[in-house]
């Protein structure tokens, strides 16, 4: 087991952060982290990246280095401005998942192997992550505790099977391959991806982005120890929480790896917020438009008004027209605007065949299109989860009660299940 705080942290006043591991129950270590400061002068720049490894220890470990390592190149070679962020930590993962590709493509021996993958870039008062997997990311914030990433296992299908009551407790517990993955950094096509857009730190907060190791303790247990943590700094929070997991002496306990950063009261202390400040920007630009938008509304009304005011008139006018009309012919107006024909007598008042109906009192010109009841959606179908040789992913997302009669499969070595 490892607990330690960083060497790469150059403002501990303004943000502080730590990480602390431990092997577990495994043969070997198949995390992999790395926190990147970019810049201290402008303030605080951070980037946290952590990946969890599958595929058997060997390939495992290779895989998670391989995919930390490309992000940050991908990610480090970006463009840095705010509008781009979001797109840098997209191709960040993107390259991760290629250079994956190509390593299993120089060897074939390292088919199957992969990672899960949550990057966090911190800048002044915001932040944005993005990932693939099962490995949490977590906002501590006014005493509670939230999961603020997607999880991309089988649980939460799982979940909202159990909640429409699909399946018991009992099943659900027992639901086999429960811990597939659904996506996941494996050299290809991934399917799901979590790509957050900008969000705003307050003071007190805490982020956490750990390895799935750390779901041994219940998110009440972590949210504990974050709070009756004596002293309030991310190295202090990272080993408290390392510690409740070997505590819990979990049979097969797998890595854990946890990452921990802790924005300071300095940060928030006599400096503006550059996003805040945007936001009444924004702000300013409104009010300024307003003047014009409060004289188009205005020509409108009076556009509108006038509108009605002239077809008033008009129906006036054509009732006063009507009274006139009906007083010198006995008849009203509408009547005087048609001749009517003298009907012939004798041999000339042959039948006249009715005449064809119009179009425009038709019903409808398609048969089947008043009569015919609109066919139901399909249902939707959960996304079917890549199987992967070794690897936590399970062919079959679908989630129902399992069938009883048939065998179960064999739960896979330790070596091999991430």
């Amino acid at each position: 087991m490892r607990a330690e705080e960083t060497k790469i942290n150059p403002f501990a006043e303004d943000l502080n952060f730590a990480y602390a591991e431990t092997v577990g129950e495994r043969s070997g270590q198949e995390d992999y982290c790395l926190f990147k400061s970019y810049s201290v002068t402008s303030g605080p720049k951070l980037l946290a990246i952590l990946a969890d490894g599958m595929g058997g220890h060997a390939a495992g470990a290779r895989a998670s280095r391989m995919a930390v390592e490309a992000f940050l190149k991908s990610f480090s070679s970006a463009n840095e401005e705010q509008g781009r962020i979001k797109s840098a930590l997209s191709n960040a993962v993107k390259e991760s998942n290629i250079y994956i590709e190509g390593a299993q493509s120089a060897n074939p021996e390292l088919e199957g192997m992969g990672c899960t993958l949550v990057g966090l870039y911190l800048e002044g008062h915001s932040f944005y992550w993005v990932s693939v997997g099962d490995s949490p990311l977590y906002l501590y914030r006014n005493g509670r505790l939230k999961r603020i990433n997607e999880d991309h296992s089988m649980a939460p299908l799982i979940a909202s099977a159990l909640a429409k009551g699909n399946l018991t407790e009992e099943e659900a517990q027992n639901y086999p391959n429960k811990n597939a993955l659904r996506s996941a950094i494996m050299g290809k096509p991934v399917e799901l991806v979590d790509l957050s857009d900008e969000h705003l730190l307050q003071e007190g907060d805490v982020l956490i982005l750990a390895s799935d190791g750390l779901l041994t303790l219940s998110e009440s247990e972590i949210e504990a120890e974050i709070s009756n943590a004596p002293h309030r700094n991310a190295k202090d929070f990272a080993a408290r929480l390392l510690q409740a997991v070997i505590a819990k002496n979990k049979p097969r306990q797998d890595n854990t790896t946890i990452m921990v950063i802790a924005p300071g009261k300095s940060l928030f202390a006599g400096r503006p917020v550059r996003n805040r400040a945007r936001l009444d920007d924004l702000s300013e630009k409104t009010v300024k438009k307003s003047p014009l938008l409060m004289t188009i509304s205005v020509l409108l009304a009076v556009l509108l008004s006038a509108t009605a005011i002239g077809a008033y008139l008009a129906y006036s006018n054509r009732i006063s027209l009507d009274s006139i009309v009906q007083s010198l012919t006995g008849k009203p107006a509408a009547q005087t605007e048609k001749t009517e024909k003298p009907k012939p007598v004798g041999p000339e008042a042959a039948p006249v065949p009715p005449a064809s109906p119009s179009p425009s009192t038709e019903s409808s010109s398609d048969p089947g299109a008043s009569n015919t009841a609109p066919a139901e959606p399909p249902v939707a179908k959960p996304p079917a989860a890549k199987p992967s040789q070794g690897s936590k992913h399970s062919p079959d997302t679908s989630i129902s009660a399992p069938n009883k009669n048939q065998p179960q499969e064999a739960e896979p070595p330790a070596d091999t299940k991430k």
